[in-house]
């Protein structure tokens, strides 16, 4: 529901020291759900309590650009059934991390 979601969001802004984008999903051209405390990233949040959450492509391609615009690296923060995840792109991944996985 919207008031879980709002209640994720509100928790992760909590968690990052940052804040929540108040009507980031009702408004065209809001970036991203929240902004972490110190600037380095932008997050989109989605949460179900449910036992699975399809991840959209369309949710991955616009976190990453609107993260890229402001200079800030994407999250995907995803809670199913109370398990909780933050998902980032590979390039993120490597870059934070300092290596490169190679199969």
């Amino acid at each position: 529901s919207s008031t879980s979601g709002t209640k994720f969001e509100k928790k992760i802004a909590k968690a990052r020291g940052g804040t929540r984008v108040k009507r980031s999903g009702g408004i065209v051209g809001l970036p991203g759900d929240v902004r972490d405390g110190a600037g380095r990233f932008l997050s989109e949040c989605k949460q179900t309590g449910g036992k699975s959450l399809s991840v959209k492509s369309e949710w991955l391609r616009r976190i990453e650009g609107e993260a890229l615009r402001q200079n800030k690296l994407p999250t995907l923060e995803i809670s199913v059934d109370g398990n909780e995840w933050t998902a980032v792109p590979r390039w993120v991944f490597e870059r934070l991390t300092g290596t490169a996985v190679w199969f």
